[in-house]
């Protein structure tokens, strides 16, 4: 039956009510099954009932009221479109049918199945989960590698190779790149055994029936069969071809026999031999030497030759026939008078004897003890003289002048030649420039550094005095001088307890003077040199010396224990900071001026701090103030203060 006021019961009271409408009361009826048919009504008749899905999700409901006490059935499920939620929902029977495929008909669903998805491509029924994964560029097992296949183990080679350690054969691996597999890479294969110590066939014997020894015309070894050479026969041994019974070619020598194995006996053969009259050379004809071709003595004549090979040429002989000569002695006119001046020729006749010497004439006069010029004096002239003609008037060079006397010049007077150049503006050295390359500076900051230890003891006072004498020369210049001791007895510092004695400023060379007079040999410690020397010329100026910014420094180390540190500072390193001087007062590119004064094993120490210039290291012994001097003028004696 269908509720068209949803099966509600109206009680009424009519009587005595006036609104007898708003008095109706609405009673819910028992809850019973129900369904609500396809126009949206429900339904609880028995036909209904029977009829509604019972299998799945789907369900009778039960009526209730609502609010108002309208009818409704509550809990009734409809079939609906089947989804994946592992239920029934389209009430079948059957729990999520027909949302699961299987194209390539492999027993796998595809991936966007809802039962069992595994299937990574499903147009392809060789390709699944648990498949054996081939090298075709797919992913034949659907792990999400493509070709994730190991690399496999090949050989190419012959089918009877031994593979061990002692061939060299090896088996190589195939790869699949790009879903083919490569050829056989790495492989080591079989080779002709070929002499040379390695098993080449694998087949577990070395060297047996090498390549290069297969034929007999193969083994034949040797020069040739001519002369005293004879083939032999190769054998490979220990991994080398050797050649065995082979005779060999020689030396030709002269004995019949064709030693060389030319097919000729001794042939151009030769051998020194000699005469009384000199060398010559013998020929091998037959093995015998003979037929010396050295010359043989004749009759002495007038030649110019030993004839008779006595040892004399031309004995007896005062000239050979014709010979022309010019003579000066006993000159006799064509008329036969004695002239005995000018000059005269005579000819030597054919028993080699010189002939009668006939005036000629007169000559420039010479120096030879002779009227050459018949004018009554015998020598006398004066002459230019000298090594260097080309130099004369050129700087200070000047040709000498020479007296001829009895046929003799004498000394030579008055030369001036050149020396090398020094600071005098004079052209000392007469290449037609003044004071050049001396180095000239208008300003030198000129710095002794001088280690007091007690070895020092022999040379201080010494050192003193030549040091002062050298720079008392430089009175009255802008040149000043400083002066950094080391080690001190008084001061502590990284820089080997050096202390700079003219720290406010450089002084001039009277002050130098001064202090260097009151130097001792008291300093203790550890003398080390490269850490002052270094600490002298580091751009920092890490000791406070007053270098001028308008004077170009000089730097002179003075010691007797060679280059020592604490701070690992060598000579190279000191090289390095004087080939780029960075103190005040030097310009890009300008070297410092350095040279190193110490005992002389410890010169070779010093040269790479001293650009490699042995001349920029001396011998501190012996202690004479005047040598010192003498060695500070040979420093600078290219240096134009």
């Amino acid at each position: 039956m269908r509720f068209l006021i949803m099966g509600t019961i109206l009680v009424a009271t009519m009587f005595g009510c006036p609104d007898c409408e708003e008095q109706l009361a609405k009673v819910c009826p028992a809850s019973i099954d129900c369904i609500i048919d396809n126009e949206g009504f429900v339904r609880t008749d028995s036909a209904a009932i029977a009829g509604a899905h019972d299998l799945g999700e789907c369900q009778v409901g039960k009526t209730s009221c609502d609010e108002d006490q309208n009818i409704i059935c509550d809990g009734f499920v409809t079939p609906k479109k089947e989804t994946c939620d592992n239920k029934d929902n389209n009430c079948d029977g059957m729990i999520d049918n027909g949302l699961s495929w299987d194209k390539d008909g492999d027993g796998v669903n595809s991936l966007d199945s809802c039962l069992r998805p595994a299937d990574c491509d499903d147009s392809n029924n060789e390709v699944y989960p648990d498949r054996t994964e081939v090298c075709n560029g797919i992913d034949d097992n659907c792990d999400a590698i493509i070709d994730d296949i190991a690399p496999v183990e090949c050989w190419t080679g012959s089918d009877d190779v031994i593979f061990s350690d002692d061939t060299p054969c090896a088996t190589g691996i195939m790869k699949c790149i790009e879903g083919a597999l490569t050829n056989c890479e790495g492989q080591v294969l079989d080779t002709l055994e070929r002499c040379d110590g390695v098993d080449n066939d694998c087949d577990g014997t070395i060297d047996e029936d090498p390549i290069e020894l297969i034929s007999i015309n193969q083994r034949v070894c040797g020069y040739s069969n001519l002369g005293i050479c004879a083939y032999g026969m190769e054998y490979c041994v220990e991994g080398d071809i050797k050649c065995f019974d082979a005779v060999m070619p020689e030396n030709e020598a002269c004995n019949n026999l064709d030693d060389d194995c030319d097919g000729v006996a001794d042939e151009n053969l030769f051998q020194p031999c000699e005469s009384i009259c000199g060398p010559g050379m013998e020929t091998c004809v037959g093995g015998r030497w003979g037929w010396c071709d050295a010359p043989q003595p004749s009759t002495e004549l007038c030649d110019n030759i030993d004839n008779d090979c006595d040892g004399e040429i031309d004995e007896g002989c005062l000239c050979i026939l014709d010979d022309v000569q010019v003579c000066r002695e006993d000159i006799y006119d064509t008329d036969g008078n004695l002239v005995n001046c000018g000059y005269g020729m005579q000819v030597c006749d054919m028993y080699g004897q010189w002939g009668p010497c006939i005036f000629q004439g007169i000559e420039p006069e010479v120096c030879d003890n002779w009227d050459n010029d018949c004018d009554g004096n015998i020598d006398g002239m004066t002459s230019m003289c000298g090594n260097n003609p080309a130099l004369h008037g050129i700087g200070q060079c000047l040709l000498g002048t020479t007296i001829c006397e009895l046929g003799n010049w004498g000394n030579c007077e008055g030369e001036v030649v050149p020396e090398e150049e020094i600071c005098d503006f004079i052209d000392n050295d007469c290449d037609g420039e003044i004071d050049e390359d001396l180095n000239a500076h208008d300003k030198v900051d000129m710095i002794f550094v001088i280690d007091i230890s007690g070895s020092m003891c022999p040379y201080i006072e010494a050192l003193a005095q030549g040091i002062a004498a050298y720079v008392a020369d430089f009175e009255e210049t802008e040149h000043r001088f400083g002066l950094v001791i080391h080690p001190s007895q008084h001061y502590n510092n990284p820089y080997g307890d050096a202390v700079v004695m003219t720290s406010s400023q450089l002084v001039d060379a009277s002050t130098l003077s001064s202090i260097l007079h009151s130097l001792g040999c008291h300093g203790g410690g550890w003398e080390n040199t490269s850490d002052v020397v270094a600490a002298v010329i580091e751009p920092t100026n890490p000791l406070g010396i007053p270098w001028r910014n308008d004077s170009f420094p000089y730097v002179i180390s003075i010691s007797d224990e060679g280059p020592q540190t604490d701070w690992g500072t060598d000579p190279h390193d000191i090289g390095t900071m004087v080939s780029s001087c960075q103190i005040a007062g030097c310009e890009p590119g300008d070297e410092v001026e350095i040279f190193f004064i110490d005992a002389i094993n410890y010169l070779s120490s010093w040269l790479p701090a001293a650009y490699s210039d042995p001349d920029r290291t001396i011998d501190i012994h012996p202690p004479v103030g005047s040598r010192y001097t003498e060695i500070l003028k040979d420093i600078f004696q290219d240096v134009c203060f």
